[in-house]
């Protein structure tokens, strides 16, 4: 065990025994969810698998899932608030039965500061029906990252009689998968600001970068991992003397950055949000010589959910761009590093958007990158209320996919994939039905059908 990660485990176990001494003192939420996936194929149809935070094996499966989680319950800000939670996972399937620590986290709150340690699921936005929850970088497609984040609770007020605010974070994660380079971390820094452009609409703009650094390579052997070269990834500045070459050329480490744009207007009966993330990973792509690639999306809430049709999403994801055909700066291959040969995946799976193809596992059982980060995709997803009781959700993807400028497909590969979720939820039953069906069409996955059944309990302790 490194120096590092037993100061992490130090924290995470100082935050959660501190929060369970507190335990009389505050409501504890559960959930328990039982689950069984069938698919005609090998593998689950494409939107039955992503995007869940690691809590579906991508193959047929019997699963259980049991989570505990207390907020914040302080009202008053100039006292140090806590909260925790955690979410267990367990599957069978014809290849083996495994139980894992999906989710683990304490968060410690004091006014508008939050320290969390441990591993977090990302706050699902826009109702579950975007392709990748309206970040190209960031989308829940894979389990938590543990690690420690220190950020604003909110955002706090500047100027302008409060009109403009802003959101900051300063992460440091751990990539505990089976990777190309071992013991690999994770940086994220992100600024984000606000400003209201109106009493019923405003405008926000930020920038956030990823950064794998430090590790061992098979090949590398041991790559900068001191202070300084922390500083350096912090920066994003070339690398030092004992830096690879292409660290030393470029920022240090393996970045992957996004622009992130979002302009909401809120009426009466309606309230909609058009948002654009657009992703870099050097020079050429901090100074947009690689516009065009982003996710472009408008979501639209109808404010009424008794209605058949509550929630609307449209998105469009282009990534052919990749800043040309540059040597040094350019030719940007996202989410895949010469050094960092796992590239920007996690335990098998893009962090980033599901469209991006992950490699196939190697003998060693480790992910090299990703195979398809060429792409077209055409995306919608609705929602609402059939009946009395009876929820409906919908997701619907089109995407023409060309590999990677690399290695390009002969032709272009097109795919269809979609899946329909009908949830059930009566006072007559203490627990929930959902059902799903899912299908996939085209030559980049195999043609499938496949379907899921989850029965969900939940209540407070």
């Amino acid at each position: 065990m490194t120096k590092k990660s037993s100061l992490f485990r130090s924290i995470v176990l100082l935050l959660l025994l501190h929060s369970t001494c507190l335990l009389s003192q505050r409501k504890i939420g559960y959930q328990l969810e039982l689950s069984s996936f069938v698919s005609s194929k090998t593998k689950l149809p494409f939107w039955m698998d992503a995007n869940t935070q690691g809590l579906v094996r991508n193959q047929d499966n019997a699963g259980l899932t049991f989570g505990i989680n207390s907020d914040f319950s302080k009202h008053n800000s100039n006292q140090v608030d806590f909260a925790f939670g955690s979410t267990f996972y367990g599957f069978s399937s014809s290849e083996k039965t495994k139980l894992e620590i999906n989710e683990l986290f304490a968060s410690a709150q004091y006014k508008k500061i939050r320290l969390t340690a441990g591993s977090k699921h990302e706050l699902l936005r826009y109702g579950g029906l975007s392709s990748s929850n309206g970040n190209i970088i960031y989308s829940g497609n894979t389990r938590p990252m543990p690690g420690i984040s220190l950020e604003t609770a909110t955002y706090i007020p500047l100027f302008f009689e409060g009109k403009l605010s802003f959101y900051a974070s300063f992460d440091e994660y751990f990539l505990n998968d089976d990777r190309f380079v071992d013991d690999a971390q994770m940086h994220h820094k992100s600024l984000f600001f606000r400003i209201e452009t109106s009493e019923k609409s405003n405008l926000t703009v930020g920038v956030e970068d990823y950064a794998i650094w430090a590790g061992t390579s098979p090949e590398l052997g041991k790559l900068p991992s001191g202070f300084d070269d922390f500083l350096r990834v912090v920066g994003g500045l070339s690398g030092s003397g004992d830096a690879p070459d292409g660290d030393f050329i470029n920022a240090l480490g393996n970045h992957i950055g996004a622009y992130r744009v979002a302009y909401q207007q809120n009426y009466e009966k309606t309230a909609w949000e058009i948002y654009w993330s657009h992703p870099f990973e050097d020079t050429s792509g901090r100074e947009l010589n690689n516009v065009e690639d982003g996710l472009y999306g408008l979501f639209i809430d109808f404010k009424n959910p008794e209605s058949i049709l509550s929630h609307l999403l449209f998105e469009f994801t282009y990534t052919r761009d990749q800043s040309g055909k540059g040597q040094i700066h350019g030719f940007d291959d996202y989410f895949n590093n010469s050094i960092y040969r796992s590239g920007y995946t996690f335990f098998g799976r893009s962090i980033g958007s599901p469209f991006f193809t992950p490699a196939e596992k190697d003998e060693n059982g480790i992910t090299k990158g990703v195979s398809n980060n060429s792409f077209i995709a055409y995306h919608t997803g609705f929602g609402g209320k059939l009946a009395n009781n009876l929820q409906y959700k919908t997701l619907l993807s089109y995407s023409i996919n060309d590999g990677t400028k690399g290695s390009p497909f002969p032709n272009s590969k097109n795919q269809f994939s979609g899946l329909v979720d009908l949830n059930y939820a009566t006072s007559k039953l203490p627990f929930s039905i959902s059902l799903g069906l899912g299908v996939d069409g085209g030559s980049l996955l195999d043609d499938s059908f496949g379907m899921y059944i989850k029965l969900l309990k939940m209540g407070i302790f």
